[in-house]
């Protein structure tokens, strides 16, 4: 008996860490597909067109969705650009660290739509942290590959 509730405590608190997303890791798939992306930024090479179940948007929708106000807009850039400027309403998001803890995510609502945004095609931050949120779990998420540059080309508002 002692055994049994010694097994069962455990199953609890190990689904009581995997809820709080303690446990998570990414698959090793995502890390290599993270991996290509720090190589590309590397070398200074454009970052891929898609990517398997994430959405693109170019700029003109970006723009659009922006002005609607019906999606979450990510500044995956370091944080001093960040504050420095970024597209009005976006929120931070590392996607390094979240490489690193995922628990980061936690705060995110799953059941809302992201637009990942950073410096541009050469830039790994947004396509990486698309690709670690969709592992997570998050359904909506779309990658504007053109980013801040195309953004600001475009005479579109910054902060």
């Amino acid at each position: 008996m002692k055994k049994l509730i010694v097994i069962v405590g455990m199953l609890v608190m190990s689904l009581a860490s995997a809820a709080m997303g303690e446990d998570f890791m990414y698959s090793d798939e995502v890390l290599d597909k993270i991996g290509e992306l720090k190589v590309l930024a590397e070398a200074k090479k454009d970052m891929p067109a898609e990517f398997a179940g994430i959405k693109m948007v170019d700029v003109a929708e970006a723009y659009s969705l922006w002005k609607g106000k019906k999606v979450v807009f990510v500044d995956a850039r370091p944080k001093a650009q960040f504050d420095t400027e970024t597209i009005p309403g976006s929120i931070w998001l590392d996607s390094d660290k979240l490489l690193e803890d995922p628990k980061l995510a936690n705060g995110l609502d799953k059941s809302k739509e992201y637009i990942i945004f950073c410096s541009g095609i050469i830039c790994r931050r947004a396509p990486g942290g698309a690709l670690e949120l969709q592992a997570q779990g998050f359904k909506n998420v779309r990658y504007f590959r053109g980013g801040m540059p195309e953004w600001k080309a475009k005479g579109y508002p910054v902060k």
